[in-house]
């Protein structure tokens, strides 16, 4: 394996610029600190507008207000990808509480069943921004996962 390292290490030099890039910059040292504990608050507030729909009655808009919020803040945000890096079982648990709500507002279950998957939902939120941290985005922060 280190020969191939050591051989990967030797032919990249060489590789032709992609255009515009320049050389001696690195993109990680630049990117900005993600703050996930704000990503969760952005969340949370599309998933609170969800279910204040719900309670209304509008099921079926609140399923869509919960798919959204799992395109634009979820996967939009990048911590979908973050966290199925460091841990897909954790990755799938997330999205499964995506799933879950969606599929509880079209069968129609009482209310108190979707405030309970979203209380759920919030724990392993949380979970999910410390598992992240502030701006770690570097492998070696990658040791840890949820329980």
């Amino acid at each position: 394996m280190s020969a191939l390292v050591r051989s990967m290490q030797a032919d990249l030099p060489g590789l032709p610029l992609v255009e515009g890039a320049t050389p001696g910059k690195s993109a990680v040292a630049e990117a900005p600190e993600k703050d996930w504990a704000k990503v969760n608050i952005d969340l949370f507030a599309a998933i609170d507008n969800a279910l204040a729909l719900y309670r209304k009655g509008e099921a079926k808009g609140a399923a869509e207000a919960v798919q959204d919020s799992y395109f634009d803040v979820f996967e939009g945000s990048g911590m979908e990808a973050k966290v199925g890096a460091r841990d897909a079982g954790f990755k799938s648990r997330l999205e499964g509480h995506f799933s879950m709500l969606i599929g509880q507002a079209k069968q129609g279950v009482p209310s108190a069943t979707l405030e309970a998957t979203v209380a759920a939902m919030r724990a392993d939120f949380a979970k999910a921004a410390e598992l992240l941290g502030k701006g770690r985005n570097s492998p070696r922060h990658c040791s840890s996962t949820p329980s």
